[in-house]
């Protein structure tokens, strides 16, 4: 009908041609790229009459597999987005995130651009980026102050360059803990913690929460890596100081046989919990198929933690059912810094709101104007619309908005305080190191090293599990399993493990029967014999003497006294019998319970033998204590007192042993190897 034409055609309308939410960025960067007239004073560009900051984000959208360009990370795109949008945010004074933005232009002449440069993951063409962009002499393209970059490694090279030369450089994602080096990075700062802050709670999830107490690590070796073992290496010293560790580095351009051989040297620990620091798009599919071969990932046994290096996007498009990839990642988990969780944090989820509302025509065309140029045919935003502003890929992504805000307010501050607008850039690092506002990702304050407080960030847990299965297609999810409140772990779901289970696995493997001490066939076998010879023994003696209790010799003995001797000594074999057996043979229960029996029958057989002679004794003891020699007879019952008086006492005192401090069965440690794991 006409009517239900029409109603189609204005959702249709509302769906692709929704009010465009980055009106006035676009504008801005024409009016300062096309200027007539553009003079650079200190940090800023004039450009017809209006002071610009301009800055310029370097980060990996892209990375060379060797034999083409690949599309890097969902999440770094996301990143360059929330850029764009806190400029956006800045320039027309839009509070909604973030409250001290609010009326901004109002207080700050100061208009904010960007251009964006794409790394490709590379230190060499990062450091080639800063040295052409800080030798530009054209002021309309001359940035005022530095986003980036991706890598820990990508910022060292970037950032050797423009602190010296006098640029700010601040960073969403590089958390190397070698970055705080005032000396070599003098205008160097990130809105989100060092590693060192990272490894910390690392450390204390995995032991307090997992009960981890041997933990190999993978690494690469560059400063990114290194600085994260070290950081937990520290960590463990000081919050978890009976763990062991031990660390093993493989080359950033890893190869099947470096990843072979040193898979390898995880194996050789023995250990159960494995902690890899690495990049997914570089290393993540050569380490865990290679994990997989030799049976220390995808056995259910072992499980696997990554730092936030590893984000599963090259994985977007599934792994093959049942192929190695997929059973060794399915219950790996990993823990990052984060910009916040869902539900839980009301600027977040404003912040999520805001990437949604970016979900038109016109905003996809001014951000993909802003995309470096690739060869990609994935490498857009249009061929990623169903899920691109569904959420966040990347947990970094909300430390992209804040570190532009942080760049921004900054650099207003200066005015504010009635200083020259016209500031250099160590006076605008030196605001920025005294910029704190609430972001999207917290409250955000920074230390004298320019690292972000690590009181004021989210740490979170992630578990990947299975999402979907298509044919034959597997694909993974993100769940948050944990978060970091005030400082404790705070459990959301729990952690599936590699099993399907949530019960942690054990560190170390159990000892083989060959290293721990039983009591062995032989032994067992010499103990079944001795309590066999002694009961057959006392079972031939007491019938002897049944038979011949009439007989002079035996009726001088007391048969009674002689049947009560081998009747203890045959309650005394039970004990060794008992005393044969071990949790080689039975459960550590059964054990516990002849740990129990066994002095029960010790101390009965041997009173019954030492009554038996007690009152024997006592018996002759009267008849020759007797003065006047006449005639005594010695009843059963006063043979049968001390008996009964004994056994009384024996009985008494065994059962408040066993009320009070009961036998128990343990397996002591005697020995233990390299991995402290006991031997004996």
């Amino acid at each position: 009908s006409l009517s239900l034409r029409i109603i189609l055609l204005l959702f249709a309308f509302c769906i692709t041609d929704a009010n465009p939410i980055l009106k006035s960025l676009k504008g801005l960067d024409d009016r300062r790229r096309n200027a007539a007239n553009a003079t650079r004073h200190n940090s800023v560009t004039v450009a017809d009459g209006i002071p610009f900051l301009h800055l310029t984000l370097i980060t990996s959208f892209t990375a060379n597999d060797g034999s083409k360009i690949i599309n890097l990370s969902l999440g770094t795109q996301q990143g360059a987005v929330a850029v764009l949008l806190a400029l956006e945010h800045l320039n027309t004074g839009n509070g909604t995130l973030v409250e001290e933005v609010a009326g901004l232009p109002e207080r700050c002449s100061l208009k904010f651009t960007i251009d964006i440069q794409d790394s490709a993951a590379s230190e060499i063409k990062a450091a080639n980026q800063a040295v052409e962009l800080v030798q530009r002499t054209d002021p309309r393209s001359l940035p005022s102050a530095y986003i980036g970059g991706y890598r820990s490694t990508e910022s060292f090279a970037s950032a050797l360059i423009t602190g010296p030369r006098g640029y700010p450089q601040v960073s969403p994602t590089s958390t190397s803990t070698e970055l705080e080096n005032s000396n070599q990075f003098p205008l160097f700062g990130r809105t989100l913690p060092s590693d060192a802050e990272t490894a910390k709670f690392a450390i204390r999830y995995l032991h307090e929460e997992l009960g981890v107490k041997h933990l190999a690590m993978i690494h690469v070796n560059d400063s990114y890596g290194n600085g994260f073992v070290a950081g937990l290496q520290n960590a463990a010293a000081k919050y978890a100081s009976d763990t062991n560790i031990e660390a093993y580095a493989f080359p950033y351009d890893i190869t099947p046989e470096a990843g072979m051989e040193k898979v390898e040297l995880l194996k050789m620990t023995e250990y159960h919990y494995f902690f890899g620091i690495l990049y997914d798009f570089a290393h993540f599919e050569t380490i865990m198929t290679e994990a997989y071969r030799q049976g220390i990932a995808g056995t259910g046994k072992h499980h696997w933690m990554f730092s936030d290096g590893v984000s599963l996007d090259f994985l977007s498009k599934g792994v093959e059912k049942h192929s190695p990839l997929h059973l060794a990642t399915f219950g790996a988990s990993k823990i990052s810094a984060v910009g916040g969780v869902t539900g839980r944090n009301d600027r977040y989820d404003k912040f999520l709101d805001a990437l949604r509302d970016l979900n038109n025509t016109e905003d996809i065309e001014t951000l993909q104007s802003y995309f470096p140029n690739e060869t990609d045919s994935d490498y857009s935003i249009e061929a990623m619309t169903t899920d691109f502003f569904d959420g966040v890929a990347s947990p970094q992504v909300p430390f992209y908005y804040d570190a532009t805000i942080a760049l921004g307010l900054s650099a207003c501050s200066i005015a504010y305080e009635g200083n020259d607008t016209y500031f250099d850039g160590k006076d605008h690092f030196a605001s920025f190191l005294n910029t704190s506002f609430e972001g999207v990702s917290g409250y955000n304050f920074f230390d004298h090293k320019g690292s972000r407080n690590a009181s004021s960030t989210s740490f979170s847990v992630f578990n990947f599990v299975e999402k979907d299965t298509i044919e034959n297609t597997i694909y993974f999810k993100k769940i948050v399993t944990d978060v970091l409140e005030d400082g404790e772990w705070v459990s959301l779901h729990p952690l599936v493990f590699n099993d399907g289970t949530t019960i942690p696995p054990p560190s170390l493997p159990s000892a083989d029967a060959k290293d721990v001490i039983y009591v062995g066939t032989t032994l067992r076998l010499i103990g079944f014999a001795q309590a066999g010879c002694i009961l057959a023994l006392a079972a031939r003696f007491g019938y002897w003497t049944f038979q011949n209790r009439k007989k002079r010799v035996v009726r001088a003995s007391q048969p009674i006294f002689l049947g009560i001797i081998t009747a203890g000594c045959a309650v005394m074999s039970f004990g060794i019998i008992f005393l044969s057996l071990d949790d080689e043979l039975v459960s550590s229960e059964a054990s516990s319970a002849f740990c129990i029996a066994i002095p029960w029958f010790l101390s009965y057989g041997w009173i019954l033998v030492f009554s038996a002679l007690f009152a024997k004794t006592k018996r002759v003891n009267t008849i020759f204590h007797n003065p006047d020699f006449h005639r005594i007879k010695v009843t059963v019952r006063d043979v049968a007192a001390p008996i009964i008086g004994l056994h009384t006492v024996v009985t008494v005192i065994l059962i408040l042993w066993a009320i009070i401090s009961p036998p128990v069965w343990v397996r002591s440690v005697t020995e233990v190897d390299i991995n402290y794991r006991f031997d004996s």
